[in-house]
């Protein structure tokens, strides 16, 4: 039987006389998490045979995905991947990586539900350490942890007085199509790969590489030539850009007269370089190349060498490679051949921005991270957006930067450690 704390609440008395009557549940009623009811947690915690145990609020309603047997075998599963906390719904979360059929890693959540604190955490309950006995609330519980799990489907959901008495609110029903989405998409991208990269001489490949730049800017042209040089790997072509009044109409243009280019040479795949590229320190011509194959055999439409923002999640598909919903900056993207119809094809309006049009044509998105590409800022643009509209340059990319490492880090932490381990 599972020990539950239930934090009572008059408002959802009905739901606190629902749960006593539950035989699946060992039901300690507590009015308020202070100091005084914490004694009561300790006792518990104390316990050899507790490997986990229940804290819910009153508006916590179990969903008809809840199963004492399935639940205990979820638990023992986020214990091995070193969870202290496990919960059972959300209505919103920030970062997510799918680790497991049942189990989402996040970085923080908005009114969890069903909080299932896990054995690895007793120690700190019965010390009164890591912020525990300043807990009030089951967000206060999402604090004090970086190893925190969410159950997909929910288990458990948060209702009001104003919730139907069956349904789920609106932010956990589309919470619960996000994770499912992410779901779908890790599965896709999880598949093998049927290439065989011995195949291909990677030291031999040449990839056509097309630059935009005005006549009018020499300084730009200057800076793209020096950082291209010695780099054998990359078919440079100087494409001049588009004049127009309205800077991202005239990058389109460029774009599409590329592509016609790249369609008229039947070109498999082609990397588009604005003139303000700067090449990272993580620049390697071997990750390229072969992240470029394997992300083509994958069915990626485009490859991006580093993005200024955009996106609002991301999937790491391997340690060098993400999946992103969408996407700012065409300063370094590999575009595949299959797109090339998709980009003539499409009309281009008096409002869109090149990198959001882009973006939104297709969901088979990609970013190699770290970064090999960010932009150099010369206190202009002649064809994409202003850098006042979207923030200075170099602060964006490193914005961008640390939000992607968050899924690195849990990324390396929760799937690859935890397959070498295993």
């Amino acid at each position: 039987m599972i020990d539950l704390f239930l934090l009572y609440s008059k408002s959802f008395e009905d739901n606190f006389f629902e749960l006593s009557f539950d035989h699946r549940f060992r039901i300690h009623p507590l009015k308020i998490l202070d100091n005084s009811s914490l004694l009561d947690i300790k006792v518990i915690a104390n316990k050899e045979e507790t490997n986990f145990f229940v804290i819910c609020e009153g508006n916590d309603f179990l969903t008809h995905y809840h199963d004492n047997a399935k639940l205990t075998a979820i638990v023992d599963e986020a214990s091995r991947f070193g969870a202290d906390i496990v919960f059972g719904g959300a209505e919103s979360f920030e970062y997510g990586l799918y680790v497991s059929e049942n189990l989402f890693w996040v970085d923080s959540c908005s009114r969890p539900s069903f909080a299932i604190i896990l054995r690895k955490l007793f120690p700190y309950i019965i010390s009164d350490t890591n912020g525990f006995k300043n807990i009030r609330s089951l967000e206060d519980l999402d604090k004090i942890s970086s190893n925190k799990f969410l159950i997909y489907p929910f288990i458990s959901i948060k209702k009001f007085k104003s919730d139907e008495i069956n349904r789920p609110s609106l932010l956990c029903s589309i919470t619960m199509e996000r994770l499912a989405a992410i779901k779908k998409l890790k599965q896709y991208y999880s598949v093998p790969s049927l290439i065989n990269l011995s195949d291909y001489d990677i030291e031999s490949v040449k990839i056509p590489t097309y630059v935009i730049n005005l006549p009018s800017r020499p300084e730009r042209l200057s800076h793209i030539m020096n950082q291209f040089r010695d780099k054998s790997e990359f078919d440079l072509h100087i494409t001049q850009a588009y004049k127009h009044e309205r800077g991202a109409t005239g990058l389109w243009q460029s774009i599409c007269s590329i592509v016609k280019t790249a369609v008229l040479n039947d070109d498999d795949v082609i990397i588009i370089v604005e003139d303000d590229h700067v090449f990272t320190e993580h620049y390697d011509r071997n990750i390229l190349i072969t992240n470029i194959i394997l992300a083509g055999s994958q069915g990626a439409d485009i490859l991006c060498g580093g993005i200024s923002g955009g996106f609002h999640y991301a999937i790491p598909i391997t340690q060098h490679r993400y999946w992103i919903n969408y996407f700012w900056g065409t300063q370094f993207i590999i575009i595949y051949k299959k797109m090339f119809e998709l980009i003539l094809n499409a009309e281009f309006g008096i409002t869109d921005t090149a990198d959001d049009f882009l973006s939104s044509l297709t969901v088979n998105k990609m970013v190699l991270f770290p970064f090999i590409s960010v932009q150099r800022d010369f206190g202009y643009s002649d064809i994409t957006l202003n850098n006042e509209e979207r923030g200075d340059l170099s602060k964006i990319f490193t914005s961008t930067e640390k939000k992607l490492a968050i899924y690195g880090s849990a990324y390396r932490k929760y799937i690859i450690n935890s397959s070498l381990s295993s």
